[in-house]
């Protein structure tokens, strides 16, 4: 596909956000099975570990759209406080959460929301490049290279989330089956925030950007 027969920005963005959310609820059920053990999954189940109804999108959806939002917030401008503020708000408030609730968090996650929770109330600023820990980034990337490996069977739903968002951003939300988009948890904020990052995109020089690849 060629950029010139691309869906129109406005639908990538929304295939983007809409793929995350989808396939994060679509992997949510088979995490922690291993391969061979559960029937293909073709649509919504119910999550019997974490006692969640069909449709639900865990964390990484979450934790995405609170970077979204906040993005949508300082309209379009990176402000790592505002973002750290809501990933706070998710993990105490469930904040854009499926069920008003944080759930499936991991213990690093846990770990350093809660470092910046303390350092916030203590009126604390934004730590300096050096306080960093270092080691965050390599782990990253490590974590990301197992879940495009296909070999973690125990976190489908992050392994989906990934190929969700990729997918949804090069076909268009119109690629994605309709019953996937109606049978989602919250499907309205997701819809919501999607709208607000398109607005974005409008005023922005992304649209330029996405205009001069299809001239």
């Amino acid at each position: 596909m060629s950029y010139q027969d691309l869906p129109a920005l406005s639908s990538r963005i929304r295939g983007s956000l809409f793929g995350l959310a989808v396939t994060d609820a679509l992997g949510g059920p088979a995490e922690f099975h291993m391969r061979g053990t559960f029937e293909q999954v073709v649509g919504y189940r119910y999550n019997e570990i974490s006692d969640l109804p069909p449709g639900t999108w865990s964390d990484d959806t979450s934790m995405t759209l609170c970077l979204a939002q906040s993005l949508i917030d300082s309209h379009g401008t990176f402000v790592p406080q505002d973002s750290l503020r809501k990933y706070i708000r998710w993990y105490r408030e469930g904040y854009l959460s499926a069920i008003d609730r944080c759930f499936d968090i991991g213990m690093t996650t846990r770990r350093a929301l809660a470092i910046w929770e303390r350092h916030f109330a203590a009126g604390g600023g934004f730590l300096g490049e050096r306080e960093m820990d270092e080691r965050g980034h390599e782990e990253g990337l490590a974590e990301v290279k197992r879940a495009l490996s296909g070999k973690a069977s125990d976190d489908a739903d992050t392994v989906g989330a990934i190929y969700g968002a990729l997918a949804g951003a090069y076909y268009g939300v119109d690629a994605i089956p309709k019953e996937w988009i109606e049978g989602l948890m919250k499907k309205e904020v997701v819809g919501r925030i999607a709208d607000g990052v398109v607005d974005l995109a409008d005023k922005g020089p992304i649209e330029d950007e996405h205009r001069a690849l299809e001239s």
